[in-house]
């Protein structure tokens, strides 16, 4: 870089904390001047933000061994790291790429250019913001890690710091999202205007495409400002609860109805409206779960003629010409093929207990559980 486009990269720089989103800005900046990527990483080594397509899982494995400043190959990839520090927290800003020589020279000014910037009065402003909205992801890690039922009053203390009305019902939401953390932030901050603030947390890895989890107000239309917010993929919703100590058995609800609503072509699925079979196939299945279920199915698995009329049968109230409309098939074919399935499970089609389980069987054999 001569000195024209050191110049250019600093202004860029400079307008970049101006953003919204002051260092996904400055990331997304100096990643346009390498070809790895650019990664911010917090005192802990979890990535703050990133960009590009450099390794950040195994940055942020060399960082947690003790690397906190310098330099690091990985595989083809370079990484120059710096330790900066903002308002009184410490960070790592990571420059990777492959071209040696430029990642000497102007690779190591960039970063003690992004240093200078990020002590600017600008910066400091601008970060503030920031700061609160990483605080708030540290509660929210806490919560889902599990409290103490002693430890509940602490934490409402601070969600209350945060804007929230003490002891006052929330939801928590499980989702994914293709925008950046900022504008996911924005939107959810616009909403909580008037009462409490969310609790927001985005993975970061460099991809376009990330998942969130927030505690929100249940006061807050949160459902249908998640089907508007443009970026939103799916998203989980929880039931109503004011217990601090039980947000790990909402999140893990939250996370089994966003399957659903994938599985289903759903935006968004609260867990209210789950009904008890569309819960049981939402839970992540183990591999025994998986070897229950197809072993059962497997015995008439492949003929498809007999899964279709099975399920259409169930389907349409256990009708025989109900289910041979709906198949566009004679009555007494139906009989025949129900009379197939009897002999090959050794079951009645009268048994009730052998229709569920033969019904959610080949319901998870066909993908309704992710």
């Amino acid at each position: 870089m001569d000195a024209e486009e050191r110049l250019a990269a600093v202004e860029a720089l400079l307008r970049a904390m101006g953003s919204p989103d002051p260092l996904g800005a400055v990331v997304r900046q100096l990643n346009a001047y390498v070809d790895g990527g650019a990664i911010i990483f917090d005192h802990s080594g979890n990535p703050v933000r990133a960009a590009g397509r450099a390794p950040v899982h195994l940055l942020a494995a060399s960082l947690e061994n003790g690397i906190a400043e310098g330099q690091l190959q990985l595989g083809r990839w370079r990484a120059l790291v710096r330790a900066v520090t903002i308002r009184g927290s410490r960070y790592c800003a990571v420059l990777v790429g492959s071209d040696e020589g430029f990642m000497q020279d102007d690779g190591l000014w960039l970063l003690e250019r992004l240093e200078a910037v990020l002590a600017s009065l600008d910066g400091v402003a601008a970060f503030a913001a920031y700061e609160r909205v990483r605080w708030s992801e540290q509660i929210l890690r806490q919560l889902e890690s599990g409290v103490l039922t002693a430890r509940v009053p602490y934490y409402w203390d601070s969600l209350e710091r945060l804007g929230f009305t003490v002891y006052s019902p929330v939801v928590y939401v499980r989702g994914t999202v293709n925008v950046e953390p900022a504008s996911l932030v924005e939107e959810t901050e616009k909403l909580a205007a008037d009462g409490g603030i969310a609790l927001i947390h985005q993975s970061i890895s460099g991809d376009e495409r990330s998942t969130f989890r927030m505690l929100i107000s249940a006061d807050l239309n949160i459902v249908d400002a998640l089907r508007e917010i443009e970026g939103v993929e799916s998203a989980g919703v929880s039931e109503v609860f004011d217990d601090l100590g039980t947000v790990p058995d909402h999140a893990a609800a939250a996370i089994r109805a966003e399957r659903m609503a994938i599985n289903r072509g759903r935006k968004v699925q609260t867990v209210v409206e789950l009904r008890p079979l569309e819960w049981l196939l939402a839970q992540r299945p183990s591999r025994l779960d998986y070897s229950q279920f197809d072993r059962f199915a497997a015995v008439i698995a492949d003929k498809q003629d007999l899964v279709s009329t099975v399920c259409a049968y169930i389907q349409h109230d256990q009708s025989v010409d109900k289910c041979a409309e709906a198949l566009s098939i004679h009555p007494n074919t139906v009989r025949y093929r129900l009379s197939q399935i009897e002999q090959a499970h050794g079951e009645s089609m009268k048994n009730v207990d052998f229709l569920a389980s033969l019904f959610i069987a080949h319901l998870w054999r066909e993908g309704a559980a992710l």
